[in-house]
């Protein structure tokens, strides 16, 4: 039955190992000289965030890092109805447009 392969690919996903994040590029510590070594990455790449992240495969800013790979995971996955975006999501990161608003919405927020 499906609810025996989704309990054996589950079980499966369970036993590979988490994989260890290489380092990244970016500097973490909140000093003027991290913000500095950090603004030269940015610099390097063209202030190109996404660049950034999509050359540092495997590290912890890497799209997806705290999970398992989309590949594993879509064999537990792959019947879920949003499936296919969940797995653009982590293997490509999301995306949160934002709009402008008003001025008086704004200091309603507040």
């Amino acid at each position: 039955p499906s609810h025996t392969r989704l309990m054996i690919n589950i079980l499966a996903a369970i036993d590979v190992p988490a994989r260890v994040p290489s380092a990244p590029p970016f500097n973490f510590n909140l000093t003027e000289a991290a913000a500095m070594e950090n603004f030269k990455v940015l610099s390097n790449n063209d202030m190109d965030l996404d660049k950034i992240i999509r050359s540092s495969a495997f590290s912890s800013i890497s799209y997806g890092s705290e999970f398992k790979d989309s590949s594993l995971l879509e064999l537990i996955f792959s019947k879920h109805p949003h499936w296919l975006k969940m797995k653009d999501i982590l293997d490509n990161g999301s995306s949160f447009p934002l709009e402008e608003i008003s001025e008086q919405d704004r200091l309603g927020d507040l």
